[in-house]
């Protein structure tokens, strides 16, 4: 397994301009008028500043008989300094962008449906060939039997186009898309303090273009977890994990895997001020085709909330798993991902985020090792319960094994929603 090397440090003096844009737009939204942050509505138990209710902002709905519909719309306006993620070819482009999405909820006694329809039509302005339609739509059911016995099921279709700074990227003429379908079913029984979980999932994947279709795959994974609650802000749990991988249309069983986990840790949620989980283990992938090594790793899954004051949120999160990947010569891949970011209510309707994410993709087979580095600043402002304006600044860099793999990308978006 590679190790990572050092991060470079590189183009910052390029991302000045996106910078200066993105001051003045929060500068224009702190306008006169808007509403002020006060302390006393604080965030509900296990409820982050972002999610918590804004009675005077947010949108109320359309009511149909038991069912409630939020229909919004969203336009962003790009500016991106290098649309291909690669520091050979070099191309900055104006994008447009338009987001539909309707939200539908209904809450009967014992049971919560939840579903929505969304999508993402970007258009470039001189580079053609990278505009992109992405669209889907999910549902969720939850379904409570009684106070011991919960059950639930969700099921979704997603056309999704693979970003260019994905080390998954094809480098083709035309960006990567495939056809994402994803199921799960679980259950939950609690007996006095012992809980036990069990949840099956189904996703498979279909790239589009016909030279990809070795890359068709499926992926079943069987997840069961016992928790003990210690108290009634803390649990502790053990877990375990099957997983198997499968593509549809090769011939042979090559990178095919089953992959075994198990983890242990603790779920925790004191007073809704600090929440989260920290789960730590080991994962072992197990390769059909015996001429591919199979290896054993540390496993990760964490993630915690602190609501530090009533108007702002830290959050941070880490992972580490194996992940299938299509980058030539290599059987898997093993993400390591640290996330940090803060949320700050400056005024009720005014909402500052800023977030930082390590990566590193470790390729097993192969002599490679990615790091990718990301840092996001962006401003939201909501005008009222119909209008909202943001803006965001994202600066990305990778360092890789692979020279061709390394870019730096700095890219500024501005943007108004509507909804009901």
């Amino acid at each position: 397994m590679t190790g990572p090397g050092p991060m470079g440090n590189r183009a910052l003096g390029r991302a000045m301009p996106f910078g200066l844009i993105m001051a003045v737009t929060a500068l224009l939204f702190a306008m006169p008028g808007a509403a002020p942050a006060v302390a006393q509505d604080e965030p509900a138990r296990a409820e982050t500043i972002r999610e918590r209710a804004r009675p005077l902002f947010d949108p109320i709905g359309l009511p149909a008989g038991p069912w409630r519909f939020f229909p919004s719309l969203s336009t962003e306006l790009q500016l991106d300094d290098n649309i291909f993620a690669d520091d050979e070819i070099v191309r900055a482009d104006i994008a447009f962008v338009v987001e539909p999405l309707v939200r539908v909820r209904e809450e009967l006694e014992g049971i919560e449906v939840r579903a929505e329809a969304f999508g993402r039509f970007t258009q470039y302005v001189d580079n053609r060939s990278e505009s992109n339609e992405e669209f889907g739509f999910d549902a969720s059911v939850d379904y409570e039997i009684d106070s011991s016995l919960q059950v639930g099921a969700a099921a979704g279709f997603q056309r999704e186009t693979v970003s260019r700074s994905d080390p998954e990227d094809a480098d083709l003429d035309e960006p990567l898309q495939r056809n994402l379908f994803e199921a799960d079913l679980s259950t939950d029984y609690t007996l006095n303090r012992v809980s036990f979980t069990l949840t099956g999932e189904v996703r498979l994947e279909d790239f589009l273009p016909e030279e990809e279709d070795d890359e068709d795959r499926q992926r079943y994974r069987g997840i069961a977890r016992v928790s003990y609650e210690i108290s009634p802000k803390v649990d502790a749990f053990v877990e375990g994990q099957f997983s198997a991988l499968r593509f549809t249309s090769r011939e042979s069983d090559d990178s095919e895997s089953n992959t075994f986990t198990a983890l242990t840790g603790s779920a925790f949620d004191f007073n809704g001020i600090v929440f989260g989980e920290v789960g730590v283990g080991v994962f072992h992938q197990d390769f059909l085709d015996p001429a591919e090594d199979d290896f054993t790793g540390l496993a990760l899954n964490a993630g915690i909330d602190w609501n530090v004051t009533a108007l702002t949120g830290l959050r941070a999160s880490i992972i580490r798993r194996d992940e299938a990947t299509r980058v030539g010569g290599a059987s898997s891949r093993v993400r390591t991902e640290l996330r940090i970011g803060a949320t700050h209510e400056l005024l009720r309707n005014l909402l500052i985020d800023v977030d930082g994410s390590y990566r590193i993709d470790e390729f097993e087979g192969i002599d490679r090792t990615d790091e990718t580095f990301r840092a996001t600043a962006g401003v939201e402002y909501i005008v009222n319960r119909v209008l909202a304006t943001f803006a965001r600044y994202e600066f990305t860099t990778r360092t890789s094994d692979d020279p061709e793999s390394e870019f730096d990308r700095n890219l500024a978006i501005i943007g108004v929603s509507a909804r009901l």
